[in-house]
């Protein structure tokens, strides 16, 4: 299955799409940072949206998927959005920005 890496910080989304690992569609991100992420708590913030619950996967990549019902919530439009990490409590709990960039949210007509 295909993974959509993000690798421009740019992100384009369908209202109402699943974005899951087990369909291949997950979000992942591609991330450089020489504070220790493992263990962290990711945190997707879209501007005008809300935040979102990721994963951090390894020390190189963060994770989110997105239930249709999340992506449909997501205005159709461009929004700027980042990627923090929180690290472990044990590390300080240090908030770390990765990834800034826009996210498109696309509407799609469905048939009725």
């Amino acid at each position: 299955m295909a993974t959509n890496a993000i690798t421009s910080g740019n992100v384009t989304t369908i209202q109402g799409d699943d974005y899951k690992l087990g369909d291949g569609r997950q979000l992942d991100w591609t991330v450089a940072s020489t504070a220790t992420l493992t263990g962290g708590t990711a945190m997707i913030n879209i501007q005008g949206v809300g935040t979102y619950t990721g994963s951090v996967t390894s020390e190189t990549n963060v994770r989110l998927q997105l239930a249709a019902a999340q992506t449909a919530a997501i205005s159709a439009g461009l929004h700027e959005y980042s990627v923090r990490v929180v690290q472990a409590e044990a590390l300080g709990s240090d908030t770390i920005t990765l990834v800034h960039g826009s996210w498109t949210s696309t509407a799609v007509p469905r048939a009725t």
